[in-house]
């Protein structure tokens, strides 16, 4: 009997949506939302893998370990490469990419790899794209207003980061302390920002795409 289709699934799955909206219009997108369809490229193949973990294995905590420690990496990336980024902020962005890089690395390195998740590398990897987040809006206030926020691409793939992370934060730092029905309850949150995380890359992307083709 084949295993049915779960909400699970589905928002894993979503990750296609800014594969496909990035694969269509790659020629024309910015190298920082290039490294948005790598990010969900990874987290696609992530997923993949890690349910082939489980039929074969019976965890897939090695592949969600690896994942977070290249989401850091891929996510940072990200920023560092926004353009709307006023030049006053890029040292401060780059330091706080380094420092990130380094934080995650001593983490993946000196903790659980193969015998549980590491909450600690899953936390700090959130934390920094939290930051990142923080500085993008902070940019935005202070030097961008002149174009509304609703017309700038970058602002969808921000939001979403953050909206995904701040709940994902949220749910593995209080896990331990509920009940397994109320944590089934928070999964399907996390589930459910994951999929708004994915439409918003593929807004982000359709709506850089028309912005420079209209140039």
């Amino acid at each position: 009997m084949s295993t049915p289709v779960t909400f699970n699934d589905y928002s894993a799955l979503s990750a296609v949506l800014p594969m496909i909206a990035g694969g269509m219009t790659w020629k024309r997108q910015s190298v920082a939302h290039r490294f948005l369809v790598v990010l969900s490229a990874i987290s696609l193949a992530a997923d993949i893998a890690g349910t082939i973990s489980i039929w074969w294995y019976g965890n897939n905590v090695s592949q969600v370990n690896g994942y977070l420690i290249l989401q850091s990496l891929v996510t940072g990336l990200f920023f560092i490469n926004l353009k709307e980024f006023n030049a006053s902020l890029r040292p401060i962005l780059k330091a706080t990419f380094w420092i990130m890089c380094l934080v995650s690395l001593t983490l993946f390195l000196t903790g659980p790899i193969n015998d549980s998740i590491n909450k600690w590398l899953l936390t700090i990897s959130s934390f920094f794209i939290i930051c990142f987040s923080f500085l993008y809006f902070y940019n935005l206030v202070r030097f961008e207003l002149i174009v509304p926020l609703w017309l700038k691409s970058s602002f969808y793939a921000v939001t979403g980061l953050m909206m995904y992370h701040v709940s994902n934060t949220t749910i593995f730092l209080t896990i331990d302390y509920f009940q397994p029905e109320v944590v089934a309850e928070m999964w399907q949150l996390k589930l459910v920002s994951y999929v708004f995380l994915n439409i918003l890359f593929a807004v982000s992307m359709i709506m850089e795409y028309k912005h420079l083709a209209s140039e």
